[in-house]
């Protein structure tokens, strides 16, 4: 792991925003979150949900790997692409010129939605497995990311294909970005 974490981070984070935008333009992303029928401040708020919750997960994914890898260079690096991310997007926003309070929102956001899927991970370990074995992220983010962007307000019927759809996107995510890394 001789790559620079700072470089992994832009271009992870570039990759994870693509994804998030690609996902979000959908047509059946469109059709199952009713996109038409919503306000345009929600549609944004949506949007930047599913970038938060994109981000979130790579964080997540190298905080894991920096807290089980007994190599100690590959944990420092794991650790360090963990930190970069997280604030990756935020950095990034200011360099396209975007508001610094806008800015600083997105890191809060990212910091506070992987605060709490940890300790979701940590109410549900006996029912996730161990962190080791399986990519416990992809549950977590697909479920309370979804909670996120439906406000809680997601029904069992009419939104399991919806839910289905945004499982499949963090699902792939996490395959992209493990190959950013190799």
């Amino acid at each position: 792991m001789h790559k620079d974490s700072e470089v992994i981070a832009k271009r992870m984070t570039e990759v994870m925003a693509n994804e998030s935008f690609r996902f979000f333009n959908s047509r059946e992303f469109r059709k199952f979150s009713q996109y038409e029928k919503l306000e345009l401040g929600e549609q944004d708020r949506i949007f930047n949900e599913i970038i938060a919750n994109a981000i979130v997960l790579g964080v997540l994914m190298f905080k894991t790997a920096g807290e089980v890898d007994v190599n100690r260079d590959k944990e420092q690096f794991y650790n360090q692409l963990s930190l970069e991310l997280t604030n990756r997007y935020g950095n990034w926003l200011l360099e396209l010129g975007s508001q610094k309070e806008h800015a600083e929102m997105f890191k809060k956001l990212i910091k506070m939605r992987s605060d709490e899927y940890q300790e979701d991970y940590k109410e549900n370990k006996k029912h996730l497995g161990d962190m080791r074995e399986t990519n416990v992220w992809i549950p977590i983010v697909s479920t309370s990311g979804f909670s996120h962007i439906t406000r809680g307000d997601a029904k069992a019927d009419r939104d399991k294909n919806y839910f289905l759809l945004f499982r499949d996107f963090i699902g792939n995510l996490s395959v992209e970005i493990i190959e950013q890394i190799f």
